[in-house]
């Protein structure tokens, strides 16, 4: 039996009404969070996604979707059809059911929505380092996180961050490259959401931060969030 057929597991034994997702368009490099409403023989009707400028998704029909899941701290994946929108109570999307999902491990899978300080500073292409700037975070993985600032960092700018306040973690120093930054308006203001890929990013310290935000994650699902 190859390795694939082994962590192929039935979709019904895994998808569960009020699950949290992780959908993204073939094609496309954002993902959203959304969370499963309800399930039938064949398809699979999940909250609407919403783009970091708060502006419903609506796919082509047929385009493909990538999804992504945790069950008992176990990472799951599969690939299904985009049927419709509705807006009736609530918007949401209609996907296909497929009749098997993968099992697969992925580091940087859970991303927590997480307001924490952080210090960062830009890094310059000649290698000179811009002033320190204290922000919040706005989401963190294991493989990057997202940050607040009030200007535009160039996609493939390299920048230092700093954290010292998660919960059993040390100091976490950390080197990034900036892969999206999106404009985002709060409650009038102007502000630009940094996403940030980790660089060399030590094994240990990657390991605390991940069992960290698997931690916040259980939380969030007990309390239906």
């Amino acid at each position: 039996m190859s390795n694939i057929a082994k962590n192929l597991v039935k979709t019904s034994s895994v998808l569960k009404v009020g699950q949290l997702l992780e959908v993204g368009i073939f094609g496309e490099l954002e993902t959203y969070k959304s969370r499963v409403e309800d399930i039938t023989d064949d398809s699979i009707v999940i909250d609407m996604p919403f783009d970091s400028r708060r502006i419903p998704v609506i796919p082509m029909a047929g385009s493909r979707v990538q999804t992504k899941i945790i069950a008992d701290t176990c990472a799951f994946r599969f690939t299904s059809n985009y049927i419709s929108s509705g807006m009736n109570p609530i918007p949401v999307w209609t996907i296909s059911k497929p009749p098997v999902v993968e099992r697969f491990q992925n580091r940087e899978f859970v991303r927590v929505k997480i307001t924490r300080p952080i210090v960062v500073r830009v890094v310059d292409e000649d290698g000179t380092m811009q002033p320190m700037v204290t922000t919040n975070t706005v989401d963190i993985s294991g493989g990057g996180l997202c940050f607040v600032m009030f200007n535009v960092i160039k996609i493939g700018t390299k920048v230092t961050m700093k954290m010292d306040n998660l919960p059993h973690i040390e100091l976490l120093s950390l080197m990034g490259e900036v892969v999206r930054c999106h404009e985002v308006d709060v409650s009038g203001i102007k502000v630009y959401h940094i996403g940030v890929k980790f660089i060399d990013f030590p094994r240990q310290d990657q390991n605390k931060l991940i069992r960290f935000l698997f931690q916040m994650q259980r939380k969030s699902l007990a309390l239906g969030l």
